[in-house]
């Protein structure tokens, strides 16, 4: 079946947890790919901020993570609208999704 939404790279083989309606794959961005020197500023960034959810938070900034992952839960939700953050987490990070959580 097609589905309605813009943004939709393919129909995934399971169902949004809460409506029953099909997961989709949204259409992500591509995160920017850093040069040699540019990791290596950063690693060195990194390793004097601390530590600390203070510093984690940083971190994650500072590698564009956070940014990122934005990026990603705005084209998913986009893309599937009613689903939820589990739903998110199963398409993302599948290691991390525990069915009933």
């Amino acid at each position: 079946t097609m589905h309605a939404s813009e943004g939709v790279k393919m129909t995934l083989p399971y169902a949004l947890l809460d409506t029953g309606e099909p997961a989709c794959e949204p259409i992500t961005q591509e995160h920017p790919i850093l040069t040699e020197d540019r990791v290596e500023e950063q690693e060195l960034m990194m390793l004097n901020v601390g530590v600390g959810s203070k510093a984690s938070v940083l971190r994650a900034r500072l590698s564009g993570g956070l940014r990122a992952l934005k990026s990603d839960m705005s084209v998913y939700q986009a893309a599937n609208p009613g689903s939820t953050l589990h739903d998110f987490v199963r398409w993302y990070s599948p290691r991390d999704w525990q069915p009933g959580g």
